[in-house]
């Protein structure tokens, strides 16, 4: 019987990288993405990193990127990406923790600002029972180049747990939430069992003050 849920992040928490970088420069590789692409993303991570762009604002200029590719060749790259680089990033500490909820009433979850499609492939792999994740309008069976919906980060994740433990009839001050990064404090601070894993100097400084369990994976 299912007792509880333990969300997951997925971005150098359940794998030891970043998705969204991996994807982009393997992106490149295929053909979906252009030069000016690659300095534009390169500009926008450093107006992000500044604190001189909101995320949200950074995503929807990437999703224009997408305009007019064809959903299945994205599926068909993500299935890819992931058997040939991603599925070695992922890490064995993390498909342990997987197992233990899995095996003990827990209904293990992807909280991620990733794409549906590696999301979806991370789920399987692990044998976990949901995603959340960003999502990406498709109009047609092709990219819209805009998001759909808000993009699954920092304060985003929280409503997004919130709303799905209401859904699904959890309780949240009795979920897990593994996370690595300081925009996941939002929802570390209202989970009843905050997990921070490698964390970043500021999120470990922040779970060292509040007693928060700290996993070195």
């Amino acid at each position: 019987m299912t007792k509880y849920v333990a969300f997951f992040d997925i971005d150098n928490t359940i794998i030891s990288a970043t998705s969204g970088r991996m994807m982009a420069l393997h992106g490149y590789r295929a053909g979906f993405l252009s030069n000016w692409n690659m300095v534009e993303g390169i500009v926008l991570s450093l107006l992000y990193r500044f604190k001189l762009m909101k995320s949200e604002h950074v995503i929807k200029l990437m999703a224009k990127w997408l305009k007019g590719i064809s959903e299945r060749e994205i599926i068909d790259f993500s299935a890819q990406l992931f058997d040939e680089y991603l599925k070695d990033t992922i890490r064995e500490k993390a498909r342990m923790e997987v197992d233990f909820h899995n095996a003990h009433g827990g209904f293990t979850v992807t909280l991620s600002a990733t794409t549906r499609y590696l999301s979806e492939l991370i789920k399987e792999y692990l044998g976990m029972g949901d995603i959340i994740c960003s999502e990406m309008e498709v109009i047609d069976g092709r990219y819209s180049g805009f998001p759909l919906g808000n993009y699954c980060y920092g304060q985003e994740k929280l409503i997004q747990a919130t709303d799905y433990c209401k859904k699904h009839g959890f309780d949240l001050t009795e979920a897990y939430y593994y996370g690595d990064s300081v925009s996941d404090i939002p929802l570390l601070e209202v989970v009843g069992h905050p997990m921070c894993v490698t964390p970043d100097k500021k999120l470990e400084k922040v779970a060292m003050a509040k007693g928060w369990t700290i996993c070195r994976w």
